[in-house]
């Protein structure tokens, strides 16, 4: 027995059908207690996205979120305040870094090293133009044109 898809019972539960399809489904409903069941389940879904039901809360546990919210705002959370002897180590921490980068001469090496990489891609880019590779017509279909 062949039974009917969903997307046949949908177009039957909105009147999309043929006459010839829609007379298939409705016997076929009848019949097979399967497919009833499918259909009258898609018609309770259809129902309740129509007109949704609205489920009320308790006015005593409405009462209870309210006022844990209102809690919640009035908590302060505690704020970090480093104190002066963090301040210095932190400054001392950043000058002896800096003192570091310059001593090792990281930026002029960055620096270098960015022309370098620079001057190798001008280089490479010159010697590629130099060479100029014929490919043959069989290796390229699109560009030439057959005699």
């Amino acid at each position: 027995m062949k039974h009917v898809t969903d997307e046949q019972l949908i177009s039957y539960q909105l009147n999309e059908l043929s006459l010839e399809d829609t007379t298939f489904v409705m016997k076929h409903i009848s019949t097979c207690m399967k497919c009833q069941e499918k259909f009258e389940l898609l018609n309770m879904l259809t129902d309740e996205w129509d007109e949704p039901s609205i489920t009320h809360i308790s006015t005593s546990l409405e009462d209870s979120i309210m006022s844990m919210i209102e809690t919640s705002k009035q908590v302060k959370k505690p704020t970090y305040k480093p104190n002066a002897y963090m301040k210095y180590i932190h400054f001392g921490l950043a000058a002896a870094v800096t003192l570091l980068f310059f001593k090792a001469d990281v930026t002029g090496r960055l620096l270098n090293t960015s022309k370098q990489m620079t001057d190798t891609y001008g280089y490479t880019v010159e010697q590629t133009n130099k060479f100029s590779i014929e490919l043959p017509k069989w290796m390229t279909p699109f560009t030439h044109k057959e005699e």
